[in-house]
């Protein structure tokens, strides 16, 4: 690979170590889209970069052909993996995925319908039509939850309580949705998780599993902590890695990687929620080796560089049982300010914490708004109740009357508390 130049689109979590593989290789990296240099650490990091939008297919395409770009990727974004897929189709590159497996990454509704297919629990769904007529409204059983089928990132998302909440969120959710269908389906009290699989010429593989601990504070999920403490992975292996498996195939899905995302309920049950056919930007800035059995950033790049993994290559599939201990933690604005300055960062990476800022001096932040992440690998449980404390207590960003605007929704105690018990 030595010589040959790659094309990432965007700068969506996964860019930095996906540009940080592709160098060591001896791989040319240019960035391409909006974003000014200064606010772009991938621009920052590469070889060199476009001020391009990667939706502007000719122009990517003649600039490709004019540069003799050999290859084409990028890391966790839904939009750019639809552009990805155009202009690998336009200049004869390898890719991944088609549009066809890659459209149940984008339609709910349909990925629900191959889940069913293949006996996977999901959710009860409820038909309703943009009339929202009493007959339609009394069938509803509550709480439930309404969101686009064609939306990311829960972009239109809302929970609801009764009628009245369920009416103005299906609006909300219409307002952002180009796809006839609205979901609306039963709401799911439980613990979230991310099933990680490795696919290879068709077969698939599975690779890791990992708690997803929303902040209570939210009504919706902005922000998160992964980690893979969770005791439960031999009973979501039990219940849903065979028919997952199944799904996949079904949806077409045959290189590189793809998740899951499952939560559980009170009584144990696992339910299917969505799936995506790209990198997760749940585990970031973790490095993925320390993580399963394959390092999925080589994989990534090797598959999009034209390498052909075979079954022969893919993880034993024993990935649950745990390699090292993982924390990811993203930091979430909890009060509205101008970023005056930030502290702790050079502590916490002395310490082997990775930690990266997307905001910067003097930006405007609002509550819920994402500022970044942090991540380690630990050996033992214990070193990582030790290490959120640490984090907690260091690292801050700090408004002009010098208040941490970080939310602290995460102590080593509710930790602990989360990651065993089935209660939420």
């Amino acid at each position: 690979m030595n010589g040959k130049k790659l094309l990432l689109l965007g700068g969506s979590p996964g860019s930095r170590e996906i540009i940080q593989y592709a160098q060591s290789q001896g791989i040319h990296t240019i960035v391409t889209d909006w974003v000014a240099p200064e606010h772009s650490e991938a621009k920052k990091m590469a070889d060199s970069y476009w001020m391009d939008s990667y939706t502007d297919y000719d122009k990517i395409e003649r600039k490709c052909r004019e540069e003799e770009v050999d290859a084409i990727i990028t890391a966790s974004s839904d939009y750019a993996i639809e552009s990805m897929i155009e202009l690998c189709d336009r200049l004869h590159l390898p890719c991944y995925c088609t549009k066809e497996s890659f459209h149940y990454s984008k339609n709910k509704a349909d990925f629900k319908e191959v889940c069913k297919k293949t006996g996977l629990n999901v959710p009860r769904d409820y038909l309703l039509t943009d009339a929202l007529t009493e007959e339609e409204l009394d069938q509803v059983e509550f709480p439930v939850v309404v969101k686009p089928v064609d939306q990311n990132d829960s972009i239109g998302i809302s929970f609801c309580n009764n009628k009245e909440e369920l009416i103005n969120a299906y609006r909300k959710a219409r307002s952002v949705s180009k796809n006839p269908k609205i979901i609306v389906e039963e709401k799911i009290n439980g613990k979230e998780f991310v099933a990680y699989y490795a696919l290879a010429d068709g077969e698939v593989a599975f690779l890791f599993f990992h708690s997803l601990m929303a902040p209570k504070e939210f009504a919706v999920k902005s922000s998160f902590v992964a980690s893979n403490v969770t005791p439960f992975a031999k009973d979501f292996m039990e219940q849903m890695n065979e028919k997952i498996i199944c799904s996949l195939k079904e949806m077409g899905c045959k290189d590189n990687i793809a998740w899951v995302q499952v939560i559980m309920n009170q009584n144990g049950d696992f339910y299917a929620i969505e799936m995506g056919h790209r990198f997760g930007a749940d585990i970031i800035p973790i490095e993925y080796s320390h993580v399963g059995e394959i390092d999925i950033v080589k994989w990534a790049v090797e598959c999009a560089m034209g390498t052909k993994h075979l079954e022969k290559d893919l993880p034993s599939g024993l990935g649950h049982a745990i390699k090292r201990y993982i924390y990811s933690y993203e930091l979430c604005c909890g009060r509205e300010g101008v970023v005056k300055e930030i502290l702790g960062k050079s502590e916490l990476m002395n310490k082997n914490i990775d930690v990266k800022i997307t905001v910067n001096i003097g930006e405007v932040v609002h509550p819920e708004m994402g500022m970044g992440c942090v991540g380690f690998c630990a050996d033992s449980i214990d070193e990582i109740c030790i290490l959120i404390e640490e984090i907690n207590q260091l690292l801050q960003i700090n408004n002009s009357q010098g208040e941490n605007m970080i939310l602290q929704y995460m102590s080593a105690e509710r930790f602990m508390k989360e990651e065993f018990s089935k209660a939420i």
